[in-house]
């Protein structure tokens, strides 16, 4: 089968015809690439392009269904050229890379395309100082030779660790887990018993992160919501996380340590008015941050809230004013735009 034939799998999730996903995951030996489309042709044109390309014969329902394009011009089969470039072409068209493997307040899924863009070129280590979900770190294969994953929440960065190192045994911890109310409250007490293995305090924070609304891990979601692909997804994570050191440490002596003129700092901390959503992050941490990356021999990239407070404290840097939707508003209003500064020291 020519898909198979390419080294790829592929999984149509079929629901509403007018909201259907094509969940497309891609194994390249040196390139892993994931996506979700809306299905309105542009998985059709997907798999034509990449078959003209690869000058590959194409079935055309053997994949797409009764739906599919029927006018296919077959073309011999010759060897394929430099797949995983095409891979790369194709799907990045689309936005294909990567995605978080969990969800965190203030996560930066909408902006992460904006910071990596400001990124400079010559850099040989790569910090993120406030990890989160990762979503920056996780967009590209690699960032650079040196990559650091830092965050001061110990439950989520024991939750990375058994990832990288654990995934299967994670996984099996995972099976048959339920989206209900009292699953949800039994693995929020079972987070403060002891005795729990790494493995088994990493599950039910994992539990506790995709069935809470907001991903607060407090207040269950009551929404439908299945855990099945990303549990079938932690060998991809796994494998990205494959060189990257796992730190859970204060900001300050994690900059210390790691700084070099080579250096890049990507930095996410606790927006201004919102510390206490966050653990080991107070409101005189801001003049704290501030004098540790005045004296940093390295770059940084920080984005923040964009408020008088911040845009006095960096008047003497580069400062960038973006914005985007305001996901949980936009849930029960108009979409209504939300500003921040992404903030550079070159």
């Amino acid at each position: 089968m020519w898909w198979n034939g390419i080294h790829s799998r592929l999984k149509i999730c079929r629901g509403n015809p007018a909201s259907s996903n094509l969940a497309i995951r891609t194994n390249i030996k040196k390139s892993r690439i994931y996506g979700t489309f809306c299905y309105h042709g542009l998985f059709d044109h997907l798999i034509l392009s990449a078959c003209q390309k690869l000058k590959t014969q194409l079935t055309p329902n053997l994949f797409l269904g009764p739906n599919a394009p029927t006018s296919v011009k077959m073309m011999p089969l010759t060897p394929p050229i430099s797949r995983a470039r095409i891979y790369e072409q194709t799907f990045e068209k689309w936005g294909c890379i990567l995605d978080s493997f969990i969800t965190r307040i203030g996560g930066k899924k909408l902006l992460r395309d904006q910071i990596i863009a400001r990124f400079p070129t010559n850099f040989d280590r790569y910090i993120e100082v406030f990890g989160g979900a990762g979503w920056v770190l996780f967009r590209k294969d690699k960032h650079a030779d040196l990559e650091v994953y830092n965050d001061f929440d110990q439950d989520l960065t024991n939750l990375f660790r058994c990832i990288k190192y654990h995934a299967p045994e994670l996984q099996r911890e995972l099976d048959w887990s339920l989206n209900s109310r009292e699953f949800f409250y039994d693995a929020r007490a079972q987070q403060q018993v002891q005795g729990l293995t790494d493995i088994q305090r990493a599950a039910r924070f994992f539990l506790l992160i995709k069935y809470s609304y907001g991903a607060d891990q407090h207040s269950f979601s009551c929404t439908k919501r299945s855990t099945l692909p990303t549990i079938d997804d932690l060998k991809t994570v796994q494998e990205r996380l494959d060189g990257v050191v796992i730190e859970c440490k204060d900001y300050e002596d994690l900059i210390k340590q790691y700084d070099r003129l080579s250096a890049l700092l990507y930095l996410d901390p606790p927006y201004w008015g919102t510390e206490d959503y966050y653990k080991g992050f107070a409101a005189v941490d801001h003049d704290r941050l501030y004098e540790v990356l005045h004296g940093i021999k390295g770059r940084f990239i920080l984005s923040y809230n964009d408020c008088p407070k911040i845009r006095e404290m960096y008047a003497g840097y580069n400062i960038t004013e973006v914005s985007r939707c305001n996901n949980l508003r936009a849930r029960y209003k108009d979409k209504e735009p939300y500003n921040e500064l992404i903030i550079t020291n070159y």
